[in-house]
C-alpha cells in the first residue's frame, strides 16, 4: 500500500518544528494568527488548512517570510515524492480515490516520516547557510 499524506499535513508538520524552535506554544501562535487553540492543534496534525491570512501571520510570527516557508514545504514535498509518498495538493482527492483510507494514510504518515524528513531537510539547510557564511 502507497502511504499517501496532503500538502497541508506537511506544511502543518513543518509549522511545529518552526513553533518549536522559537520555543512557542500553540496558545501563543494560535492567538498570534487568530484562530483558537484547538483550531491551531488541528491546523499543526493537517487536518485544518490555514487561509492566506492566516498562513502570512503565522510565517512572521515565526520570523520567516511566507515565501520561505512555502519553500521549505514544496522541499519536503519533493523529498516525500522521492521515498513514494503521494503527497495531494486537495484533500478531497486523497480522500476520494481510496476512502477507506481517509484518516489512516495520514495519520499513519504524520509523526514519525514527516518528521523524520522535516528534520533532514532543516539540518540540510542549516548546514548550508553555514556553509555560505
Amino acid at each position: 500500500m502507497k502511504t499517501v499524506t496532503t500538502y497541508q499535513a506537511v506544511l502543518g508538520r513543518l509549522i511545529v518544528r518552526k513553533r518549536q524552535e522559537k520555543q512557542m506554544d500553540q496558545e501563543g501562535l494560535a492567538r498570534r494568527v487568530g484562530v483558537s487553540r484547538s483550531t491551531w492543534s488541528r491546523i499543526e496534525a493537517g487536518s485544518s488548512a490555514l487561509n492566506m491570512d492566516q498562513l502570512a501571520k503565522a510565517a512572521e510570527a515565526l520570523d520567516v517570510s511566507l515565501g520561505e516557508l512555502m519553500m521549505e514545504a514544496d522541499e519536503v514535498v519533493r523529498e516525500l515524492r522521492t521515498q513514494d509518498v503521494e503527497v495531494n495538493v486537495g484533500r478531497d482527492r486523497a480522500v476520494s480515490a481510496k476512502p477507506w483510507a481517509r484518516g489512516a494514510a495520514v495519520a499513519f504518515l504524520g509523526g514519525a516520516v514527516l518528521s523524520g524528513v522535516i528534520a533532514a531537510v532543516l539540518a540540510e539547510k542549516n548546514k548550508e547557510d553555514g556553509d555560505d557564511q
